[in-house]
C-alpha cells in the first residue's frame, strides 16, 4: 500500500507541473546530396624553400715547410729573473765583432759575417740572459 501512495503522489507532482513525458523522436533518414561536377585546374610546382649557402671548403695546403734543427749555447747570463717576471725572448742576428765587443770568445758566422743569437729581455727591458743559436741540420 506504501507503494501505490507513492506512485500517486509522484503522478500528481507530474501532472501539476505540465511535465509531459518524452516523445520518442523521429528515427533519422539519411539523404543524399546532389552531386555536383567539379573541374579541377592544375596548380604549378612551389620551388623548395633556398638552402642556406655553405662557405666552400678551404682548399687543402701545402704542409708547412720543415724548420731547421737548433742547438742553443748560454753566453751569459746578466741577471736573474724574479718568478713573477715576464720575460720575452728576442732572437737577433748580429756581425760576431759585436760579440767580441761584449768580451764573448768569436764564433765562426755564417757566410754573410752574422751570427745567431737569443736575448731573454725582462719587464724592465735589460736582457736577462745571452744564448748563441746554431743550426745543426736542414730538415727536408
Amino acid at each position: 500500500m506504501a507503494v501505490a501512495a507513492g506512485l500517486a503522489a509522484i503522478a500528481g507532482v507530474w501532472m501539476l507541473t505540465g511535465i509531459a513525458p518524452q516523445e520518442e523522436p523521429e528515427p533519422l533518414q539519411a539523404r543524399m546530396l546532389p552531386l555536383t561536377p567539379v573541374s579541377l585546374t592544375p596548380v604549378a610546382p612551389v620551388a623548395p624553400p633556398a638552402l642556406p649557402a655553405f662557405p666552400a671548403p678551404p682548399a687543402p695546403q701545402a704542409p708547412p715547410a720543415p724548420q731547421p734543427t737548433e742547438a742553443t749555447t748560454l753566453l751569459m747570463v746578466f741577471d736573474h729573473a724574479s718568478p713573477t717576471e715576464t720575460l720575452q725572448l728576442v732572437r737577433l742576428r748580429v756581425p760576431s765583432e759585436a760579440l767580441l765587443a761584449l768580451g764573448l770568445a768569436p764564433f765562426e758566422p755564417d757566410a754573410s759575417g752574422l751570427v745567431d743569437i737569443d736575448l731573454l729581455v725582462g719587464d724592465d727591458g735589460l736582457p736577462k740572459n745571452i744564448r748563441r743559436v746554431r743550426v745543426l741540420q736542414e730538415e727536408r
